[in-house]
């Protein structure tokens, strides 16, 4: 038995660790509960956000995308996926992504505070820096490991 979930927000993340968000104009992701725990992610994106990310789209190997599911208040959670088709219907691109969820969405905060402590942020620095980061939600080295 499958479960689909609306896609709230989804971005690439580049080789250079940077994400580039893409305009969704609507979006389902679907947990399809097999062996391999994958996960299909279906972006209806304009011509000119899926411009943006083409790079990413037509590049070989693996696509870690951060997607946040049901709510926009949820927690980002990354998954490494390929490309399944990307096909233009009535003048927007659906993108259709298959893959798995590298780190679950609950470790966030920790590998976050983590990151933060292994750049020698500390005291008040790392106090402030840790409340606009998890709310901004960055792409943490760790997620990708």
């Amino acid at each position: 038995m499958m479960k689909t979930f609306r896609l709230m927000t989804l971005q690439f993340v580049t080789k250079e660790q940077k994400l580039i968000s893409v305009n969704l104009e609507d979006g389902l992701i679907i947990n399809k509960e097999d062996e391999q725990s994958r996960w299909l992610i279906e972006a209806f994106i304009s011509k000119e956000s899926f411009a943006s990310i083409e790079k990413e789209v037509n590049a070989d190997g693996k696509i870690f995308v951060m997607a946040v599911i049901s709510k926009k208040g949820n927690d980002p959670v990354l998954f490494e996926t390929s490309v399944c088709s990307a096909a233009e219907v009535d003048g927007a691109i659906i993108l259709l992504l298959e893959g798995v969820i590298k780190k679950g969405r609950n470790k966030y905060a920790e590998l976050l505070l983590e990151d933060l402590i292994n750049q020698g942020l500390q005291g008040d620095q790392l106090l402030d820096a840790f409340k606009l980061r998890i709310h901004a939600k960055p792409v943490i080295a760790a997620l990708r490991d």
